[in-house]
């Protein structure tokens, strides 16, 4: 086996163990516990660390969402949360297209990197701007995970900068839309 592979090999295996530990970290610290560690008046700083501790992992989808509720009804800005969560997301949106590039990528062999190939080429035939869209509009309207989808672009090696633009602005989006509802919780409550 050659060193690149290798190299790739380490570079997946200590990704995901990363991914592992902060996931661990957040289920058995949990957010309550962050929040009250660092103060509710850093919220921003809360939303920032939550979204990357939590964005990077399907387990921590749930209290992502709660902290963006819990920190807009309690009069957070929707467009600084925005922006803090979107942001941290995005970081744990590119470990997982990196991974897929450089990490599973040199794993495959055989029919599944036939199969990888055909995908990649099949995208590749298509523009930039609808890769773009369909990115955008995956992660600013579905409250489905990211990392499938980043795994995939990263397999298939499509352009970083492109996907990262569309995954940055429609993580932003979705957090605004998630936290303008959670701004109006004040009114029912």
């Amino acid at each position: 086996m050659s060193k690149l592979f290798h190299r790739n090999a380490i570079i997946a295996y200590v990704l995901i163990l990363s991914i592992l530990v902060w996931s661990w970290v957040l289920l058995t610290v949990g957010a309550d516990a962050i929040v009250a560690w660092i103060g509710a008046e850093n919220g921003y700083w809360v939303m920032f660390l939550v979204a990357l501790l939590g964005g990077v992992s399907s387990i921590g989808g749930v209290t992502y969402i709660a902290t963006i509720l819990t920190l807009a009804s309690a009069g957070l800005s929707p467009l600084g949360l925005a922006l803090a969560s979107g942001l941290a997301i995005s970081v744990g949106d590119s470990v997982y297209y990196f991974i897929g590039r450089y990490g599973l990528r040199s794993l495959a062999h055989g029919r599944l990197q036939t199969k990888i190939q055909a995908v990649s080429d099949w995208l590749h035939a298509r523009s930039r701007a609808l890769l773009f869209a369909v990115v955008y509009a995956y992660t600013a309207f579905t409250p489905l995970p990211n990392d499938v989808l980043t795994i995939t672009l990263g397999l298939t090696r499509q352009p970083w900068l492109t996907c990262i633009i569309a995954l940055i602005l429609g993580n932003i989006t979705l957090t605004y839309l998630i936290a303008a509802f959670g701004s109006q919780l004040t009114f029912l409550l």
